[in-house]
């Protein structure tokens, strides 16, 4: 856009010392270099070079004013034409300003968006839409900030955005502190980058609690104090998705307790190199579907005292 726009005024002269003239020099006032033919053209001037080649041809944009007095001039017919070819050919805005009530709108304009000034002498915000529409302002107001967690590409299958976040924070906690079990003030730690609030945390926590991802003991305390376990499948569910190399770690666990004869979980964590959590979580969900005798300690190790025959079977197809 150019500092000083050229603008053609295409009008009726009946309207030029009611509105147009008036108008015109607002326009200049602020920078827009208004074309109105009283300015423009000089005894002897051809009439069509300067109107249709030096005015409509020039202009980057055209501003209809559109009144009683408009609509059915022949000149005001045939710039409009010439300013809808402009239009077409070298992307001209066409701007409709309408002055005067029950009118016929030019069918070749009746489109478009129209600016209705129904105070000739008070138009001030009519004037601004015009003025930022011939400068390509846009009034949009400036977007906000979304929630940061909006835009993580993780989603856990079952969850929407902010559950499958919460779920990793608390899996991130739990692999962290090396346990299972840890305190809501952790996973509100964890999530401080996050532009989401305590209320929104512990409704998440809720439905991960009711999937059988967690158990919380609530107190008469607020998050912050509340005890959360993960449970040995939602660990599981949380590690197979974030935990890098999950499913070689999981084979090398089970290659411990099935080729290596190493029954306790924190003797396998050593072995293997991972955290002892990932070993009792696995023990313990192999134990709660009954594939293996693994008791927990309470010092939380677990070690495996048998391996069911069904147990056998399911690990030699992960391992084969």
């Amino acid at each position: 856009m150019d500092k000083n726009p050229k603008v053609f005024i295409s009008h009726a002269s009946d309207d030029k010392e009611r509105f147009v003239k008036k108008f015109a020099l607002k326009l200049r006032n602020k920078g827009v270099d208004a074309w109105l033919d009283r300015w423009e053209i000089k005894p002897g001037d051809s009439l069509v070079d300067k109107i249709f080649e030096d005015g409509i041809g020039e202009c980057s944009a055209f501003i209809i004013i559109l009144s009683k007095n408009s609509v059915n001039k022949k000149w005001v017919k045939e710039e409009l034409s010439s300013a809808v070819v402009s239009r077409i050919e070298k992307s001209t805005k066409i701007i409709p300003v309408k002055i005067d009530d029950n009118i016929n709108i030019p069918t070749s304009i009746n489109h478009l968006y129209r600016v209705n000034i129904t105070n000739l002498d008070h138009y001030e915000n009519d004037f601004e839409d015009i003025y930022n529409t011939i400068y390509n302002v846009n009034q949009k107001p400036p977007l906000g900030k979304p929630s940061k967690h909006i835009f993580h590409e993780y989603e856990v299958p079952g969850f929407n955005q902010l559950d499958s976040l919460i779920l990793k924070a608390t899996g991130d906690v739990v692999l962290k502190k090396n346990r299972s079990y840890i305190q809501g003030s952790e996973v509100i730690s964890e999530l401080s980058n996050y532009e989401i609030s305590k209320e929104s945390i512990t409704e998440s926590l809720e439905i991960l609690e009711s999937q059988g991802i967690i158990m919380i003991q609530k107190n008469a305390g607020e998050l912050e104090s509340y005890p959360i376990t993960m449970n040995p499948n939602g660990f599981l569910k949380y590690a197979e998705i974030f935990v890098e190399n999950m499913n070689q770690i999981h084979k090398a666990i089970l290659s411990c307790i099935i080729n290596d004869d190493i029954p306790k979980s924190d003797h396998i964590a050593i072995e293997i190199g991972c955290k002892s959590v990932i070993v009792t979580s696995i023990l313990q969900h192999y134990h709660n579907f009954g594939y293996i005798n693994a008791p927990t300690f309470i010092n939380g190790n677990v070690e495996v005292f048998e391996i069911k025959s069904v147990g056998k079977r399911y690990f030699k197809e992960i391992l084969s």
